[in-house]
C-alpha cells in the first residue's frame, strides 16, 4: 500500500531529523555554560575581587 509506504518514509525521516537537533540544543547549552563562566570571569576581575 502506497500510503503505509509513505507514513514509514516520513517516519524515517522524522527520526533522522532529531539527530541535527539534539546537536543544535548540545549547542545551545554548552554555549549558555561559556556565557555563564566568561560572565562570572568578567565579573570577578572588575569587581575588584
Amino acid at each position: 500500500n502506497q500510503i503505509t509506504v509513505k507514513g514509514i518514509l516520513i517516519f524515517l525521516l522524522m527520526l533522522a531529523l532529531l539527530i541535527p537537533t539534539s546537536m543544535v540544543e548540545s549547542l545551545i547549552f554548552e554555549r549558555e555554560g561559556r556565557k555563564a563562566e566568561a560572565f562570572q570571569e568578567v565579573s570577578s576581575k572588575w569587581g575588584g575581587h
